[in-house]
């Protein structure tokens, strides 16, 4: 009885929002006001009364709605002075702080009204991903590029200064003329990081290519190292057709695609075991979507995915599910949350707070 009553409800869904059959809608966010349509949503976090905070990088601000889904304010403003963005590409919330992070490497500080507090000098760091576990205390993962592989790195941010935690290498590069990531030959799904609080606010980082995730404590330190036994599942046809005509929106207004400024994509190795996970209770969802692991402007919350739900006490696979949004879609997952942002037939964005089949 149950799953005819899901499948009635998928259905019905499907009709009018284009949702896919492994999703369910939790929480519908309103339409922002006119002057705040969301045009390119980028990163996103639930501050700790449920507020949701989204990034809109094409319009340089940040967008927010109270616990029950009402467009509240936006703040924010493109430029290069205190308080000022060039391109936001990482939100993340802490008691009263939002911490954003943005293109050009600043990294900023405001309040939950959106006044600027203050900012930390740590321009030679790629933002790739952010977690805030205290008071001028993060956690921040970053890329750089050797020549002929990505390094993936960890750092903690205590009162501004970086201490690396660890760092791993990316083999996102098949064949490489060890000058230029862009002239190269690079897998199609590759490894990426992520960085995760559970529900009792405990941090995770993982990347994709190492088989564990790490409980981080606020020394920084490995408090556990928990082994993950995941698939890599083999690119089909239909990846290799998808990513073969796909373009996606960008920051600069024109579309992308993962085989610009003549980098070439390989499809003879598997897809990577994720790109992208979030603790969930008792249950870890690791999500595997094509654009991850690149120095572009593509976005890892891709409109397509496979997905794997493990159970945390036994390490296993519990369920393995996908889903396929409209393009130019946008899936985001933080701290045991879940974000579809979901483009319409008029073109414009969907705000939805989902769970996934499985979970």
């Amino acid at each position: 009885m149950i799953s005819l009553l899901f499948l009635l409800w998928s259905l019905s869904n499907n009709a009018e929002t284009m949702i896919p059959d492994s999703v369910k809608v939790l929480k519908e966010f309103e339409d922002a006001e006119d002057r705040h349509i969301l045009s390119l949503p980028g990163s996103m976090d639930f501050g700790p009364d449920g507020s949701l905070f989204l990034v809109d990088q094409k319009d340089v601000r940040i967008l927010v709605w109270d616990s029950q889904g009402s467009f509240k304010r936006a703040f924010g403003k493109e430029g290069q002075g205190p308080g000022e963005m060039n391109i936001p590409v990482k939100v993340a919330v802490y008691k009263d702080e939002v911490w954003v992070w943005c293109r050009d490497k600043k990294l900023q500080v405001f309040s939950i009204e959106g006044e600027f507090i203050r900012t930390y000098k740590i321009y030679d760091m790629w933002p790739k991903n952010i977690g805030i576990m205290d008071q001028d205390l993060a956690i921040l993962g970053t890329e750089v590029y050797n020549f002929d592989h990505l390094a993936m790195q960890f750092y903690l941010l205590k009162n501004g200064q970086p201490k690396e935690i660890m760092s791993f290498k990316n083999d996102i590069i098949v064949a490489s003329d060890g000058q230029n990531i862009q002239k190269s030959l690079v897998r199609a799904y590759a490894d990426d990081m992520d960085i995760q609080r559970d529900r009792l606010g405990q941090w995770y980082i993982g990347f994709s290519g190492s088989p564990y995730l790490f409980k981080i404590d606020k020394k920084g330190e490995v408090k556990e190292k928990i082994e993950l036994e995941l698939p890599r599942l083999p690119i089909t046809d239909q990846d290799i057709e998808y990513l073969k005509n796909a373009s996606f929106p960008s920051w600069s207004g024109k579309r992308s695609r993962l085989e610009n400024k003549g980098m070439t994509l390989s499809f003879d190795q598997p897809k990577t075991a994720y790109t992208q996970f979030t603790i969930i209770g008792d249950k870890a969802v690791f999500v595997v979507t094509p654009t991850g692991g690149y120095m572009t402007d593509l976005y890892t919350p891709c409109s397509h995915a496979n997905y794997h739900v493990v159970d945390m006490k036994t390490g296993q696979i519990s369920y393995s599910g996908s889903y396929r949004f409209p393009e130019d879609s946008m899936v985001f997952y933080r701290n045991g949350r879940i974000l579809a942002c979901v483009l319409n037939a008029d073109e414009d964005y969907q705000v939805l707070e989902i769970s996934l089949k499985g979970i």
